[in-house]
């Protein structure tokens, strides 16, 4: 292996850095030891995490109760606050979501002319009915697909979740470590599903625009 740095330091001082890193290499394993605890191991687990937790987010409550307040006297005033266009995306979703899902079960009255064909007021008889419940049918489709696009606006991890070997929950995984062959091949997985969701929920947005004058009852 071709050297790539130089170490100016005495055979005395190497050997004494060496004894210094395996002196707290043990300690680091004594310390964080199994059975190594200060009272049992379930008050220690109540003494680390406790003080973190309560001391983390009362640290977070000034700043959290200035933004609470000063999101609401901006509702007040302006009828809209920045908690509001923090994520306009998400926000513009959960709005939608619930009424599009409404006017669905609501049903509408007749069937808009834009799921209709070109000749629909010359159509008699049967050609006529099958053209009605097409149209409907075509109109219900295009519901389903808006409805599913703000669903995965709101929570994507409903339909595609990551993988657990690729997650934090995942034993020994880190980010920044060389990927195992399983992992590779579940990323890929992952991807893919989640090009193909995007994909429909692009295409539920643009149906959306595209029939957004038919929204009404």
């Amino acid at each position: 292996m071709m050297q790539t740095e130089f170490d100016f330091r005495s055979p005395e001082e190497i050997a004494e850095q060496k004894k210094r890193s395996e002196e707290n290499e043990k300690v680091f394993k004594v310390t964080f030891s199994e059975n190594s605890y200060l009272y049992n191991k379930y008050v220690d687990f109540l003494l680390d995490v406790l003080p973190f937790r309560l001391g983390w987010r009362a640290m977070r409550w000034p700043s959290e109760i200035r933004w609470w307040a000063k999101c609401k006297y901006q509702k007040i005033r302006y009828g809209v606050s920045d908690d509001d266009v923090y994520s306009l995306g998400s926000t513009i979703a959960v709005f939608i979501l619930p009424r599009l899902k409404y006017f669905k079960k609501k049903g509408k009255v007749g069937v808009p002319c834009r799921f209709l064909p070109d000749n629909f007021h010359v159509l008699q008889g049967e050609a006529y009915e099958l053209a009605v419940e097409k149209g409907a049918k075509e109109m219900e489709a295009a519901l389903d697909e808006m409805i599913f696009a703000f669903e995965y606006i709101i929570n994507a991890d409903d339909f595609c979740e990551l993988p657990e070997i690729l997650s934090f929950r995942g034993k020994d995984f880190c980010f920044n470590n060389e990927k195992t062959k399983e992992q590779k091949q579940a990323w890929e997985e992952y991807m893919k599903k989640s090009d193909v969701l995007n994909e429909r929920k692009n295409n539920g947005l643009a149906l959306f625009a595209k029939y957004y004058d038919t929204l009404w009852i």
